[in-house]
């Protein structure tokens, strides 16, 4: 192509300044005709597509896009404070697992002191008298064939009739001195401790309790560590 070069001189410009148009001109003209020449190659020998520009985005997208942004933001409020609205109330599943402790008792070989003080122990439980049921925990531990259910009774006796220092020191014998209860005192102690508001050494004692001890006492201790507390 023949560029006809006083088609673009301005009579009005110098001589160099015409010159500098007329290259601005070539080299523009020459990017187009070179981009054309590849684009048609690339098409017609390769079977390589034109590449395609996308179209503007329209106004009806544009609207959308701000309320679409608005509640992925309000699901990602969600996903974050959600948890914690739903928790339970601390002080409430307190109050609901100190009422759920039950003793359990167990056959004396012989008719005995000791073996009155059992059945004292759980009928008076059973029928409210925590403070009767205490009691007759409290004779039981000094019996010289006492077992460490007799103290994890005394224990949970003591627990429902609201003498914490009772039964933290009932649960901690245990934990000192028995094998076979050591979940089940660790949990009750977390339990007293609580009830004393001291959540600190409460939480410390429940996060001791793991999957492997059991789901019946493992369960309820996540719980109370998850829960919401004022």
């Amino acid at each position: 192509m023949i560029i006809n070069t006083e088609k673009i001189n301005d009579p009005n410009l110098s001589e160099e300044e015409n010159d500098l148009i007329l290259k601005s001109f070539v080299r523009r003209f020459e990017k187009e005709r070179n981009i054309d020449h590849w684009e048609k190659v690339l098409t017609e020998e390769y079977d390589l597509p034109r590449p395609l520009s996308l179209p503007p985005r329209s106004a009806k997208v544009r609207k959308l896009f701000l309320p679409i942004i608005g509640i992925a933001a309000a699901i990602l409020m969600l996903i974050v404070f959600l948890p914690g609205l739903l928790r339970t109330n601390g002080q409430e599943l307190l109050a609901d697992y100190q009422e759920a402790a039950l003793v359990t008792g167990y056959r004396s070989q012989a008719a005995s002191q000791t073996a009155s003080l059992r059945e004292s122990l759980i009928a008076d439980f059973f029928d409210g008298d925590y403070a009767a049921a205490q009691e007759a925990g409290k004779a039981l531990r000094e019996q010289p064939d006492t077992q460490p259910r007799d103290v994890m009774n005394l224990g949970i006796s003591a627990l429902r009739n609201q003498n914490y220092s009772e039964a933290t020191n009932a649960f901690r014998e245990l934990l000192a001195s028995d094998e076979t209860l050591q979940t089940e005192a660790r949990y009750y102690l977390g339990l007293s401790l609580l009830l004393q508001e001291n959540t600190q050494e409460g939480f410390t004692e429940l996060r001791k309790i793991n999957a492997a001890d059991g789901t019946k006492f493992y369960d309820k201790a996540q719980d109370l560590l998850g829960a919401n507390w004022k």
